[in-house]
C-alpha cells in the first residue's frame, strides 16, 4: 500500500478546459515503466534487445532476458526520481496558477511533508529534475552508466560533477542544509518511498 507521502507528490500539473489537473507523481513512474516495457517488448526489433544484453561492444558474457527487462523497467520507473524532491515539488506552475500551486503545497504538507513550508530553496534551479534524478540514483550506488541515462532523458547531461549536486545543494534534496534531523527524515522518506518501489 502507498503512503500518503507517495501519493501527495505530483509530476505534471497543469489547467485545462476550466479545470485544475494534476498527476500524481507514483503514477506517472508507474505509466513510463510499463509503457518503456511495453516498447522494449513489441516495439523493438529482436536485434536490438540483443544489443541491449552486451554493456560494451566486446563484452562475452551476455544479461539474460530477465536482467535486461529489469534495467528497462528500472529505467522507466526511475527516470523522473528527481521529482520526488522539494526543489521540483515547490516548482510553481509554467501557467503561473496560484490556486493550484498552493493547493499541492497544502496536500503535501497535510501529507507529511510538514517542513516543506518553512523551507526557502533560493538555489532550487540548480537541481532540475533529471539532474537531480542522477544524483540521486548514483548517491544510492546505481552505477554512473544508469545514472547517466536519467541525468540525459531530457537530452542534456550533467555540465558538473554531480558528487558535488547533493553536497552542494542539500536543502534541494533534503529540505535543509544543514538541520540534520530534517535532512535525515526527508532522505530516508525518499529512499523508502521510491527506490525500494523501483
Amino acid at each position: 500500500m502507498l503512503s500518503k507521502n507517495v501519493t501527495a507528490l505530483w509530476a505534471k500539473k497543469n489547467f485545462e478546459h476550466d479545470e485544475q489537473l494534476w498527476l500524481p507523481l507514483v503514477i506517472h513512474l508507474t505509466d513510463a515503466k510499463n509503457t518503456i516495457n511495453w516498447l522494449y517488448n513489441h516495439w523493438l526489433s529482436d536485434s536490438q534487445r540483443q544489443l541491449l544484453k552486451y554493456t560494451s561492444s566486446d563484452e562475452i558474457d551476455e544479461r539474460s532476458d530477465e536482467d535486461v527487462q529489469k534495467l528497462v523497467k528500472f529505467l522507466g520507473f526511475t527516470h523522473d526520481i528527481g521529482k520526488a524532491t522539494p526543489a521540483f515539488q515547490k516548482k510553481r506552475s509554467y501557467i503561473r496558477d496560484d490556486y493550484l500551486d498552493d493547493q499541492l503545497i497544502e496536500k503535501l504538507i497535510r501529507s507529511g511533508f510538514s517542513e516543506l513550508d518553512e523551507s526557502d530553496l533560493s538555489s532550487a534551479r540548480a537541481s532540475p529534475h533529471a539532474i537531480a534524478g542522477e544524483a540521486i540514483l548514483e548517491h544510492y550506488g546505481v552505477p554512473n552508466s544508469v545514472g547517466a541515462i536519467i541525468g540525459g532523458h531530457h537530452g542534456l547531461p550533467a555540465q558538473e560533477a554531480l558528487r558535488k549536486q547533493i553536497v552542494t545543494y542539500t536543502a534541494n534534496y533534503y529540505l535543509s542544509d544543514t538541520d540534520a534531523e530534517i535532512q535525515k527524515k526527508s532522505g530516508n522518506r525518499l529512499k523508502k518511498n521510491f527506490l525500494i518501489m523501483a
